[in-house]
């Protein structure tokens, strides 16, 4: 059995190389953004439905329109500008809202006026996410937007009420940070943890899900 399925993949992989040879080839395009490390350092990559490239990094935002880039980083004093220069993630809802995930609270982009309005704690917990460091966002068919809080859990944004719901994990769970969102066609939201591995939140009945123990890894016994 092991020999019929090593056989399976090597062929699947000699398929998939002849393809990728068959196919015209590739031609990449070194685009310089600028230098320095944080600057580098690119965390996420969103294209909106018009098309845009935004690249989240240490050191901003940056949106590039297949010719030049435009930077946002915050600006001393003020309130209008991007939370944080750590961007963590982008995702944009069916409404055409862009949303920006940060280390220091959320953001959404005003197009037309290319400026930021922020949703941090401290406010009205229906009006801001449960905490500052947003690590993860993602949307639903529904447009809902799923937001990742580190520490806190899993927050859900409804564009139509304007509302911000909690989902808190149990403090036994010892879960610390959302890595990515996923949202499937049966109300389930898939987690991505930094511990624990994976979990699923089901819309419906409010309630998540482990499935840390069945990603067990036991190293093969006859390996080196």
């Amino acid at each position: 059995m092991f020999r019929y399925l090593s056989g399976l993949v090597l062929f699947i992989l000699l398929l998939s190389v002849s393809n990728l040879f068959a196919a015209e080839s590739l031609k990449f395009e070194y685009i310089p953004i600028d230098y320095g490390y944080a600057r580098r350092t690119v965390n996420c990559i969103f294209q909106d439905s018009m098309g845009y490239l935004w690249f989240g990094t240490r050191d901003g935002l940056k949106r590039y329109d297949g010719y030049e880039f435009t930077y946002y980083r915050p600006q001393r004093n003020d309130s209008t500008s991007i939370s944080s220069f750590f961007v963590t993630s982008i995702a944009e809802t069916k409404d055409g809202a862009l949303w920006i995930g940060t280390k220091e609270g959320l953001n959404r982009f005003d197009r037309a006026k290319e400026q930021f309005i922020r949703y941090l704690p401290g406010q009205d917990e229906k009006q801001a996410p449960a905490g500052k460091f947003i690590s993860a966002l993602s949307t639903d068919s529904r447009g809902n937007l799923w937001i990742g809080v580190k520490d806190k859990g899993l927050d859900k944004y409804d564009p139509q009420s304007k509302i911000f719901y909690h989902y808190p994990f149990e403090k036994e769970a010892g879960i610390e940070k959302i890595f990515s969102i996923y949202a499937d066609k049966k109300e389930r939201i898939w987690l991505g943890l930094r511990s624990r591995f994976l979990n699923s939140f089901n819309t419906i009945n409010k309630k998540f899900t482990s499935y840390s123990s069945q990603f067990n890894y036991k190293k093969p016994s006859n390996s080196i």
